[in-house]
């Protein structure tokens, strides 16, 4: 993001911290939501053709003691958050399975294609999906639990991971070919990515919103505007990625939408502006 790295580093200590705070708050699952996420981020390390790499690099006994480090390193923050929070059982489980994840290979052969509910149109939804699938049975799973125990802070809570997920879908551009194949000019190609991303999130979305609208009938007005803010940060997150476009997002873009959720009355004013630069950026290319 062009950031110096100690700089990046700090920001997301901050964030981790202050999000954790926040999820410790909101849910009683906390402790299991912050030690599965630290397992995920550290079960990628030891994917196969990055084990090879290694191995080939060091000996056995380095290349263990590198994998066991990197490991560590990685699950510190989230077993220290659920020391200091006294989950004591949680903190050294999660310890224990990263050290042990060390001697277990992760093997791409026995993936399994899962079936998309999204169509190739937009890509960035079926990609995303195959990625991030985990997520969605997730998602419903803390909405069965937020009815069982009628806790509508944490239907909140799963609608927002649902949310950021397909946000992050557009974090990264695509080649600029895939742009450049499509005849609209920059307005039509724009419209064509923003509502086929609104189809696409909120057929996602409203399952939950209507099974929390049922359980929650007081709570209709929060759900519609979340229902809208939406299809507002849809749009912007789309907009944003086009106006870096072919460059990513870069650390300007993202603090103004940052700004726009944290008040979402920038949302406008963050959508114009993106707007015009997409257009901008746009028109080499179509």
């Amino acid at each position: 993001m062009g950031i110096h790295p100690f700089i990046g580093m700090g920001i997301l200590a901050v964030a981790f911290i202050l999000a954790a705070i926040l999820l410790s708050q909101k849910t009683i699952y906390a402790e299991y939501i912050i030690g599965s996420l630290g397992l995920s981020m550290i079960s990628g390390l030891n994917e196969k053709q990055r084990r090879d790499f290694l191995n080939l690099c060091f000996s056995t006994s380095k290349y263990t003691k590198i994998r066991l480090i990197e490991n560590l390193i990685i699950i510190s923050p989230f077993s220290i958050f659920l020391f200091v929070y006294q989950d004591y059982i949680t903190a050294v489980s999660i310890i224990i399975i990263s050290a042990i994840f060390v001697f277990i290979p992760f093997q791409n052969k026995w993936a399994l294609t899962i079936p998309s509910p999204f169509s190739k149109y937009p890509f960035e939804f079926s990609m995303g999906f195959r990625k991030l699938f985990l997520v969605y049975p997730a998602t419903y799973f803390f909405v069965y639990k937020a009815i069982e125990v009628g806790n509508f802070n944490l239907g909140i809570f799963a609608i927002g991971i649902l949310v950021f997920t397909h946000i992050s879908y557009y974090f990264k551009p695509e080649p600029s070919y895939y742009v450049w194949i499509f005849k609209n000019n920059p307005q039509g190609f724009l419209w064509k990515k923003t509502k086929e991303s609104l189809f696409y999130s909120s057929f996602a979305l409203l399952p939950i919103l209507i099974l929390l609208g049922i359980w929650f009938p007081d709570k209709y007005l929060i759900l519609l505007g979340i229902f809208f803010l939406n299809a507002l940060l849809m749009t912007t997150i789309i907009l944003a990625k086009y106006s870096a476009f072919p460059n990513e997002i870069s650390l300007p873009q993202m603090v103004l939408f940052g700004l726009s959720i944290w008040f979402p009355p920038i949302l406008i004013i963050a959508i114009i502006y993106f707007y015009k630069q997409s257009l901008k950026n746009l028109k080499p290319f179509l």
